[in-house]
């Protein structure tokens, strides 16, 4: 039930970090007299920042090397990216040009996003739980024979 709760209250975070970036980024271009959205683009980004929530708590669960987890979840990502945004119709494709601007812009704005995460944690003191001393495995005693 926790688990289901993280989901749905990062969803919350993601879908407002999102919305947040879509609308700085009309009000910043030229198409700032489009600054609504209807039902359809607001759920495709509500499912996106879903998916975003959903790719975390997979990534904090997963018992793969953390470098073999971060992949997967970049392509986790990157593939709902895609599917939702560029296959849906609500970004043009006019083509492979297209596809390949919007996969580096994707994946610089990953590593960005990873390194302010990775930046927060390190600041913050929270960090991998590190491995057992020889000072906590000589206090260890048997109970059991």
């Amino acid at each position: 039930m926790k688990r289901i709760v993280a989901v749905l209250k990062n969803t919350c975070l993601f879908s407002t970090v999102v919305l947040l970036f879509f609308y700085s980024f009309m009000a910043f271009s030229e198409l700032s007299d489009q600054l609504s959205l209807n039902a359809k683009q607001f759920l495709v980004i509500l499912l996106f920042a879903f998916v975003i929530a959903v790719a975390n708590e997979l990534l904090a669960l997963s018992p793969l090397p953390r470098a073999l987890g971060v992949l997967l979840h970049y392509l986790v990502l990157a593939t709902a990216y895609f599917v939702l945004f560029l296959l849906s119709g609500n970004i043009k494709v006019q083509g492979p040009a297209t596809i390949f601007v919007h996969l580096v812009l994707f994946s610089l704005l990953y590593a960005l996003c990873r390194g302010i995460g990775w930046l927060f944690r390190r600041l913050s003191g929270d960090t991998k739980p590190a491995e057992k001393s020889d000072e906590s495995r000589d206090e260890y005693r048997q109970r059991f024979q």
